[in-house]
């Protein structure tokens, strides 16, 4: 399952054909060989959820162990099962929205066509189990919408033809799957003879993934998310029939057997060079060349930025806002608060949100808010975002030059609340707390004196 991809292969094949250094791996996100050189459809390979979206290979684990209730439980239509599929079921919607939305959809799906195969002898059991997961479902959809882990943005959705797969899909399709995609139709005739029930559940699911897969589109994301969580779904299936094919092979002689383990060896020798080129690559840190998407492969946090989020960590609210001029730090270093200091943004660039284009305006304006000479201007910016405190580091400063004084030449807006090396950090000053500063603020003060005296000591 981890060797999901015969990219890391070709690209050493090119570079071997074409003369290149094979060290120009380091420069290449070796899993997106296809989409990055021909712009086709991306796939995420397992060992890369594993690193980086653990959330969603969780989902889908979640959504192997539903596929095991609705084909092994000796009463799919009984209360307890409904419930076990209903809780696993939200589970992967609080998890992972989109897999969420489809696997609903193919769990609906493949009930429906057990129940019309079964000529709907068990109608009533069925409604009322089926009832039963959906008001689970519903309440963790809905708690997630309160806890604002979901996002209601209006036209997110783009419908039509997947015209990046139509660009080249065989392929796509060749170079993504790895030697699943060659073996597991082997273990088809194993599959129809071992279970119904498997066979209708990978049919829905290959249908419903399928179709996401041509149709569906996330504005903004366009050619990675949809096609990231589909064809990891898609590949799930391929794994299930090669485990068929296996177990039809070892019912034959070992010779065939033997040949069919060799071939599967191969194809996955063959798909090891993905996994390794990429594990190189992330663990790689000492590489902060700017990649062909117009990033840095590494970015490394200055001893004054660290000093900074750990005492904002230490003295700041944990629902206080603070915010950066997060335009100039663009996709590099705009989360530097969130993730490393731990405390939300009045704005931000939320690439991996739906639609990351409706935050340009939000930082516009904070931009304008750092490189205005006006202070009442700038503080009516903040105060509108509601944000708390500004943080002014070394990007702020180069980006904004002589504007950054403004802050702290008006100590009735802007309250300087830490200094130290190139961070400094201003409390927004509201009209209710000039008279009477809120806790939050002495602590802040108080810290900001120690800071002073730490430099002072440091100075003699």
């Amino acid at each position: 399952m981890l060797a999901s991809s015969f990219e890391g292969a070709f690209f050493l094949w090119g570079q071997i054909e074409r003369g290149r250094p094979l060290s120009e791996f380091r420069m290449w996100n070796i899993d997106a060989v296809t989409r990055w050189r021909w712009n086709l459809p991306g796939v995420d390979g397992f060992h890369r959820a594993m690193w980086w979206t653990p959330q969603h290979l969780m989902a889908l684990t979640l959504a192997l162990l539903v596929l095991l209730v609705m084909v092994r439980a000796r009463r799919r239509n009984s209360v307890g099962a409904a419930i076990l599929e209903g809780l696993m079921l939200g589970g992967i919607v609080a998890l992972s929205s989109f897999n969420g939305v489809m696997l609903v959809a193919w769990y609906a799906v493949a009930q429906v066509i057990m129940l019309l195969i079964d000529r709907g002898r068990t109608l009533g059991a069925w409604l009322l189990a089926r009832s039963v997961a959906a008001v689970i479902v519903i309440g963790f959809l809905g708690l997630t919408v309160v806890l604002g882990m979901v996002q209601m943005i209006p036209n997110a959705f783009l419908f039509g033809w997947n015209a990046y797969f139509l660009r080249g899909p065989w392929a796509f399709i060749l170079l993504s799957f790895g030697p699943a995609l060659f073996l597991a139709p082997f273990g088809i005739a194993h599959l129809f003879r071992a279970s119904r029930e498997l066979v209708i559940a990978l049919a829905a699911l290959v249908a419903v993934s399928t179709v996401a897969f041509l149709q569906l589109d996330l504005r903004g994301h366009e050619n990675t998310q949809v096609t990231f969580r589909t064809a990891q779904i898609l590949y799930i299936c391929l794994v299930i029939l090669l485990a068929h094919a296996i177990d039809a092979w070892r019912s034959r002689s070992k010779w065939v057997l033997a040949t069919f383990l060799v071939l599967l060896c191969l194809g996955g020798a063959a798909a090891v060079p993905t996994v390794a080129l990429d594990w190189y690559n992330a663990r790689d840190i000492s590489n902060i060349a700017m990649s062909p998407g117009n990033f840095p492969w590494t970015v490394h946090i200055s001893p004054d930025d660290q000093a900074a989020v750990q005492w904002i960590q230490r003295f700041v609210s944990s629902e206080a806002r603070m915010q950066t001029d997060a335009k100039p730090r663009d996709r590099y270093t705009w989360a530097l608060i969130p993730a490393f200091a731990r405390r939300r943004m009045g704005v931000g660039n939320g690439i991996f949100t739906l639609n990351p284009t409706r935050y340009k305006q939000g930082m516009d304006d904070v931009h304008d808010a750092f490189s205005t000479d006006t202070v009442e201007a700038a503080h009516a910016h903040f105060v509108g975002l509601g944000v708390d405190y500004v943080y002014v580091g070394d990007v702020e400063r180069s980006v904004n030059g002589e504007h950054i004084q403004k802050f702290g030449q008006a100590p009735h807006r802007f309250e300087r609340v830490y200094r130290h090396g190139s961070v400094e950090i201003f409390r927004v000053v509201r009209q209710s707390s000039l008279s009477g500063r809120p806790q939050g603020s002495v602590q802040a003060s108080t810290a900001l004196a120690i800071v002073k005296a730490r430099e002072r000591k440091q100075v003699d």
